[in-house]
């Protein structure tokens, strides 16, 4: 924890807006041991150690709380004398990162082998303004940062080493000690510290020939030199071949002063020219060279694919080493695949894990160009595509409590449709986790928003049904506290959501309630019965591709319920083709439905995290994937031919198995064990049982029907069990007979 470190500034400049400052601090060390670093900032900072980049942030803030960072630095430290440097910004206006607050930076070296800390921030350190960037550059949006006026002749050189004169600099303004306000209680990162990888261009245009010398050496790392040839509006546009989150960074050889404007933009126009300024959002830089070599990296993270320079006043031959970006985003790795036997659906499931993982920084955010406010309704939804692709739950651990805190603020002026979807959140990170210790600490932020959410009872349709949901989710939350009254409270309320809901909106004239998303809401929330379903299914399957892009996840919950996963598959195949004009965080959908519903998988229960392995086929020849959660490991492959089902899962321990039989007329269905060797399989070897589970429309047990062969009765103590029943068009096996199983159904 931090302890004796204070916020400190530089002097008078606490409340300047879109302000930078330089702060240091030289320090002894008689030996390196273990040693951490925490850093808090108003804003951002990047932080060195003995001139080598440690790390940068820093994560969303509130009114009452403060984010602090903490890195590992024994590997930057050595004996004898030391220097730590931080180049830290203050946006001080209200961003989607967090409301405005006043400049300051709060930093803290601890060694393990010290009780105390070595060095606190305090009226010891340096500080002065960073000159070389403007601040009166424009803003790039109302949620985001601004633009850089970067004139590189002001940089000092060597600030973040041993040894540089800082007697120039000024002594800090100390503004008030740790967790207090107006910067409010410090909050430890619970997530790691997000990740960088440089990121080269695929591909490069060169407006008007001769202007640009070598321009295809920026897309390597070979070290030659694309040269920027003397005069006027020398552009060069670089294709990163895919949208990019990250520090852009230019690495110039050699060559004299000049200017570079720097535009970025996700879309390339059909003369090949670029808008910096998209829907309102401006994203546009520029950097002052001083000549000679040099290297410029944004301070401020850019989301893009294309990028285009423009040189001015160029007077001598500029060589220009490398154009790459530093990309930025959570730490993750690949859990869980999706495959399928349409293309344009392996496309979508692929460009969702893509978007996912821009989405994916210190918190989940919408889209990171267009809206990077976080807020509980698009992150449910990208918390869920996470689960089967990466299969990471800290982060929506984070989110759930960070969310909590924000409410906490709102108070009474916390948005309805928040609170439930915070809710839901909450419980489907609970199944896919099995973590109730953030159920227990946020347990009563359910009841709040219960209670909140409560009142209006004049709310229209779509927040009324999930009002409805959230009771159910919310009493099973309840359960996993042991607050039984809760529970029952809840589930009670939900009947009486469920009639009233019923009574204002089902108009039995015109079997509808009300309007296509009504229907919708109502049948992908468990509102609408059998009757009242079957009776909305033309409605909801007709104006599917009508509704608007928010819908798409109720949508595909709703055509799954009703039976129409071809409808829903169309839809994604549509989406898909439209891609480009979709919110980042709706392009992530198809990545969840697809592994949940047409491959299957999906969590419903906490206890040892119990999955149904279901397929829904809509018209797929066959499917395959892989999902990967809290000591979860499973891989599910299912194919349909003109004869015959398979379903093989390896993993399968805990799951409850539907295997589809619609389209048989009198399916005979086969449990294959396929681990190596298990007793069970042993004796089927030695003794010759069958495998067969369900024939004649009734569960069959192996062993009884050999030993029927045999003319031979069950031992006395001899307990059989009932594993397998039919419904909804799918026979249910729950407990499979080992690890790795196959299932084949095919007719008698």
């Amino acid at each position: 924890m931090i302890r004796r470190a204070k916020w400190i500034w530089a002097a008078g400049c606490s409340g300047n807006p879109n302000c930078y400052i330089y702060v240091r601090r030289e320090f002894d060390l008689e030996n390196v041991a273990d040693a951490d670093l925490r850093v808090a900032c108003s804003s951002e900072y990047k932080a060195f150690i003995n001139g080598r980049y440690v790390g940068r942030g820093a994560a969303r803030c509130g009114r009452s709380y403060h984010p602090a960072d903490r890195y590992d630095i024994k590997g930057f430290l050595r004996p004898g004398r030391n220097v730590i440097g931080l180049i830290c910004h203050n946006r001080g206006v209200d961003s989607a990162y967090g409301p405005a607050k006043p400049g300051g930076v709060l930093a803290q070296i601890e060694l393990a082998s010290v009780d105390d800390p070595v060095l606190v921030t305090d009226e010891a350190w340096r500080v002065t303004l960073a000159r070389e960037l403007d601040p009166e550059s424009p803003r790039i949006s109302a949620g985001s940062g601004f633009q850089e006026i970067h004139d590189s002749r002001l940089k000092p050189v060597g600030w973040n080493v041993v040894g540089f004169d800082d007697s120039g600099w000024e002594i800090p303004e100390v503004l008030g000690e740790a967790s207090r306000d107006p910067w409010g209680i410090l909050i430890h990162r619970t997530i790691p510290c997000l990740e960088e990888n440089d990121l080269l261009p695929v591909g490069v245009i060169v407006p008007e020939s001769g202007t640009v010398k070598y321009p295809r050496s920026l897309l390597s790392a070979s070290g030659d030199c694309a040269i920027i040839t003397p005069g006027h509006d020398r552009a060069i546009v670089l294709d990163f071949g895919r949208e990019v989150v990250g520090f852009p960074e230019i690495s110039v050889s050699d060559g004299g002063v000049a200017d570079v404007e720097i535009g970025y933009s996700t879309t390339l126009k059909a003369d090949g020219t670029i808008c910096p300024a998209e829907d309102g959002i401006a994203q546009a830089d520029r950097v002052v060279l001083h000549g000679g070599r040099q290297e410029w990296q944004a301070f401020g993270r850019r989301a893009f694919r294309y990028m285009r320079l423009t040189f001015s006043d160029v007077r001598s031959p500029l060589l220009v080493r490398s154009v790459t970006v530093s990309g930025i985003g959570y730490p993750i790795r690949r859990a869980g695949e999706f495959e399928c036997s349409d293309d344009a659906l392996n496309a979508a499931s692929e460009a969702g894990a893509q978007a996912l993982s821009l989405c994916m920084q210190d918190t989940y955010e919408p889209d990171p160009l267009f809206d990077q406010r976080s807020r509980p309704s698009e992150a449910r939804m990208l918390a869920l595509a996470n689960y089967y692709v990466f299969g990471d739950t800290a982060l929506a651990a984070s989110d759930l409590r960070r969310f909590a805190r924000d409410m906490e603020e709102c108070g009474e002026r916390s948005d309805q449709r928040q609170l439930l979807d915070w809710v839901l959140m909450l419980h489907e990170y609970y199944l896919h986790s099995g973590d109730g210790s953030v159920v227990e600490d946020l347990y009563p932020n359910v009841s709040q928003a219960l209670d909140e959410c409560a009142g209006p009872v004049d709310s229209g349709a779509a927040v009324r049904a999930l009002y409805y949901q959230c009771l159910r989710d919310a009493s099973k939350l309840a359960l996993a506290v042991q607050a039984f009254d809760d529970a029952k409270a809840w589930h009670e309320k939900s009947r009486e959501v469920l009639a009233a809901f019923n009574e204002r909106f089902w108009d039995e004239d015109e079997c509808s309630y009300g309007d296509t998303t009504a229907n919708v809401m109502a049948v992908a929330c468990g509102m609408a019965d059998a009757h009242r379903a079957g009776l909305v299914s033309d409605d909801i399957a007709r104006h599917a591709r009508d509704l608007p892009p928010e819908m798409l996840f109720y949508l595909l919950g709703a055509l799954v319920k009703l039976d129409l996963t071809s409808g829903a598959l169309d839809v994604i195949r549509a989406g898909h083709a439209d891609g480009d004009r979709l919110p980042m965080w709706l392009r992530t959908v198809p990545a969840w439905f697809l592994a949940s519903e047409a491959l299957g998988i999906k969590a419903y229960k906490v206890e040892q995290l119990g999955i149904t392995v279901q397929p829904r086929r809509g018209g797929l020849e066959w499917a395959r994937g892989g999902f990967a959660a809290t000591e979860t490991r499973l891989s599910v492959e299912w194919k349909r031919s003109e004869n015959e089902f398979s379903l093989e899962i390896d993993g399968s321990e805990g799951c409850v198995v539907a295997i589809p039989v619609d389209g048989f007329a009198s399916p005979v269905m086969h449990e294959i064990d396929l681990t190596p060797e298990t007793p069970e399989r042993r004796a089927r070897k030695t003794y010759g049982w069958g495998d067969v589970i369900w024939r004649g429309g009734e569960e069959r047990n192996p062993y009884l029907d050999w030993l029927e062969t045999q003319e031979a009765d069950p031992p006395d103590h001899y307990q059989p069990t009932s594993r397998c029943e039919i419904g909804g068009g799918y026979v249910w096996v729950r407990e499979p007979v080992s690890a790795h199983v196959r299932y084949v159904v095919h007719d008698s």
